[in-house]
């Protein structure tokens, strides 16, 4: 039994030693303490895509929020955070530390956003080389929109009594426009398209995709990136994809 137990002996004493070459480091504990908040602009509109430098003291970190919301685990103590975004001046605030504390964070756009609330005629224009199914008649629409701002964010409420009725939310860089006529989702049946037309009992035309515009005094004008489609019931009779046109002109 002895002679048994002595080559486990030196085994043992073999990795002991091997151990000091790789050993196995605890990971350091969680500090406990964070920084957390939203990053907005004036009035309060959040800004989503800022990135964050937060420092303590020992070390900084890069954040690059999801949203608008950031978080992050920090030393007890002055924590400075730098916040940057294209379109925005920078802005460095401190904030001391102890627990969680919630700092939000405002920053100012270069260019404030045009004035653009109102009641507009908003009209569509398919792009023909691309609608060969889709009927002349239909590939120009004006519809009813009205907007209301607050800073850079827009909602626009779909109120063409042709229409179901559905609002989305765009946003202003300086002059320039930005929104999406959303799909609904088709599979699962779930919700509505932005701009969905009933022409008769059986006809519906949806018109999806972003647009991108700018601003002027008189109204908008830009262009639609998406898909029109002509439906009979559920089935598609005519349809067409491309680059189309878009503006908005004051009702």
């Amino acid at each position: 039994m002895r002679n048994r137990l002595v080559p486990l002996f030196a085994f043992a004493a073999l990795m002991s030693a091997c151990g000091d070459d790789n050993p196995v480091r605890p990971t350091a504990p969680p500090s406990g303490h964070f920084v957390s908040g939203i990053v907005t602009e004036p009035v309060g509109v959040a800004v989503m895509g800022a990135s964050l430098r937060v420092t303590d003291s020992e070390k900084a970190q890069m954040i690059t929020p999801a949203n608008a919301e950031y978080r992050a685990s920090v030393r007890e103590g002055p924590v400075t955070i730098e916040v940057t975004r294209q379109g925005y001046h920078p802005k460095t605030v401190s904030v001391e530390v102890h627990g969680s504390v919630r700092h939000d964070i405002e920053i100012e756009p270069l260019t404030a956003a045009a004035a653009f609330a109102g009641s507009y005629w908003m009209t569509l224009s398919a792009d023909p080389p691309s609608c060969g199914t889709l009927p002349a008649a239909l590939r120009t629409r004006r519809y009813a929109v009205d907007v209301k701002q607050a800073g850079a964010a827009l909602i626009l409420q779909m109120s063409d009594p042709r229409l179901t009725g559905e609002r989305v939310a765009g946003r202003l860089d300086g002059n320039a426009l930005s929104f999406q006529l959303w799909s609904p989702d088709w599979y699962y049946g779930m919700g509505a398209p932005t701009v969905e037309e009933k022409l008769d009992d059986t006809r519906r035309l949806v018109i999806v995709g972003g647009v991108r515009g700018e601003v002027s005094p008189s109204g908008a004008a830009g262009q639609l990136t998406g898909t029109w489609t002509l439906l009979e019931n559920v089935t598609v009779t005519g349809a067409c994809e491309g680059v189309h046109g878009v503006r908005f002109d004051r009702r």
